[in-house]
């Protein structure tokens, strides 16, 4: 980056603000680089000693957003503003140009609209299986958050056809990566609009007890998962759980960065008469992998205390049992990996770097289970 033409007037900016002394006036000027203040505080900026740690903080989160594009990341980091719109003109897209647009780029295909698509929206990216000479490419979305604001977009437009779709993109076998996608949604509606009033019944995940562990798929197991519909609670980020915490509640980040990095959504049990509860963290597999960080688990360990404070101030219901001594509040955790009814054939899944680290106090750490959900391509959503 250092190479780029405003990289010097960017770092002297960095440098006359940090770091900040009790007498300082000069603050960053967001005018010479548009959205850079914004950008700033998605990249989660923590144990920062130099500028040129706030810059790698910058580059990093560029990346989060806007994907591995050379031009799209150093254009974010200067101009971040000029690129989001950029970006948000081409999510106006309907389902039809989307598809059209992968087609085009599987089959190589030159056409303005596959050109258009893929400088904003999707990308292709090499498999690389032995022998090397023979690489294989899959085309998928640039990033999480150009995934989400897609599908935000689409769903507005023609929700019902998300299935059919997401049915279309898997019969190319270079879009699956793409597909998976399509399934979140989906996932959401069925565990948070769900009112039978009945059970899942959940597939224990087994660990092979690694420092940063692997875990893969068990057997049934007698933990279940209840079947009721549940008010959709959206959070911009975790200072956002300030507010109280509640059953029957589907919370699920709004993403407008980087957000929360570990899970899609999560439930709570509460059981105010033990002073204990339940966290249910949700991630709707879309790879083996979901690329959190130490970040990500300082994010359950914040939902964890919060739900205590909640569990320890709260008056226990008139008609509970009287207890000689008030329990400690007390929290377990319960990682859910949500797939489709035909995804778990050997399904394993990676937590994220420092999974077993800082957990002395409020551990993040949890049993994982799978969930699965039936999807039918033909079937609408309301």
């Amino acid at each position: 980056m250092k190479y780029q033409e405003k990289y010097p007037s960017l770092l002297e900016a960095l440098r006359r603000v940090y770091p900040p002394s009790q007498d300082q006036t000069d603050t960053l000027d967001d005018g010479e680089f548009p959205g850079i203040l914004a950008l700033l505080k998605d990249s989660a900026v923590c144990d920062v000693s130099s500028p040129e740690d706030i810059l790698d903080y910058l580059l990093q989160a560029a990346i989060d957003r806007f994907g591995y594009s050379a031009r799209d990341v150093f254009r974010a980091v200067f101009n971040c503003d000029s690129i989001i719109g950029e970006h948000q003109s081409a999510f106006e897209i309907e389902y039809e140009g989307l598809l059209t647009a992968v087609s085009a780029l599987i089959s190589h295909t030159i056409s303005d609209n596959a050109i258009t698509v893929s400088n904003r929206i999707v990308t292709l990216s090499p498999e690389y299986q032995r022998p090397f000479s023979n690489v294989k490419w899959s085309v998928n979305f640039k990033s999480k958050w150009v995934a989400r604001s897609v599908l935000q977009q689409l769903e507005q437009g023609a929700a019902h056809e998300v299935c059919r779709y997401m049915g279309l993109l898997r019969r190319l076998p270079q879009a699956k990566p793409m597909a998976r996608w399509f399934f979140e949604p989906i996932a959401h509606r069925t565990i948070a609009e769900n009112s039978e009033g009945g059970f899942w019944t959940l597939i224990k995940m087994s660990s092979n007890d690694h420092d940063l562990p692997t875990f893969k798929t068990s057997i049934t197991s007698g933990v279940e998962f209840s079947e009721v519909k549940r008010k959709v609670v959206e959070l911009r980020s975790v200072a956002d759980l300030s507010t109280t915490l509640e059953n029957d509640r589907y919370y699920i980040p709004k993403d407008s960065g980087r957000g929360f990095t570990l899970f899609d959504s999560f439930i709570v049990d509460l059981d105010y008469s033990h002073k204990s509860a339940v966290l249910w963290v949700l991630q709707v597999m879309k790879s083996q992998s979901h690329g959190g960080s130490v970040q990500s688990c300082r994010e359950i360990r914040t939902i964890v205390r919060t739900l205590k404070e909640e569990l320890w101030n709260h008056s226990p219901p008139q008609n509970a049992p009287k207890l000689t001594a008030t329990p400690r509040p007390r929290v377990e955790v319960r990682y859910l990996l949500v797939v489709s009814k035909d995804g778990t054939r050997d399904l394993q899944w990676h937590p994220p770097d420092g999974w077993n680290k800082g957990c002395s106090k409020d551990d993040h750490r949890g049993d994982v289970y799978c969930l699965e959900i039936p999807i039918s391509v033909r079937s609408t959503i309301i």
